[in-house]
Order: structure tokens, then sequence, then C-alpha cells
């Protein structure tokens, strides 16, 4: 999107884990930086979910 968010990005935000499970298991890359300088996993961890924070 226009802040460089992918499809992991945000799932993440949203809290879909299957959705993330599924982006994973199709590819996805961990290491992409949106255009604040933050991963996918920064995103869990901002929203406290552990469990997506494990997926990643």
């Amino acid at each position: 999107d226009e802040y460089g968010n992918t499809a992991l990005h945000k799932a993440c935000s949203q809290g879909s884990k299957e959705c993330v499970k599924h982006l994973l298991t199709h590819g996805a890359s961990v290491h992409c930086v949106n255009k604040a300088g933050k991963l996918p996993f920064d995103i869990a961890y901002e929203k406290l979910d552990q469990e997506t924070c494990n997926l990643l």
C-alpha cells in the first residue's frame, strides 16, 4: 500500500493468525520493512500479540 505495508504487515495489524500462517507457508518475507521502518514482527509486538510474534 502507500505506506509500504505488505499483506503480512496487514495480517499482523489485524491479528489474523490464520492469514499470517497462510502467507508464511506461501513464502511471505518476514524481513520486509514498511515506510515507517517496521517489520511485520514489530506490528504484532506493538499489538501485544504473542501468538503472532511466535509465528514470525
